[in-house]
């Protein structure tokens, strides 16, 4: 399955290796996520549309 979608072995185990310490992370991932859709939906004029 890994071959399929072309992610290299090595890079699936140290994937599923780092799990324990991306749960923290995860949830100040989440917490900024959501204050910066707040943001965006509060101001979307400032929303760049191109580059």
């Amino acid at each position: 399955m890994l071959a399929m979608v072309g992610v290299p072995r090595a890079s699936y185990y140290k994937w599923r290796s780092s799990r324990l310490n991306r749960s923290p992370k995860a949830g100040l991932d989440q917490e900024i996520k959501q204050h910066m859709m707040a943001t965006h939906l509060a101001h979307p004029y400032f929303a760049i549309l191109e580059w």
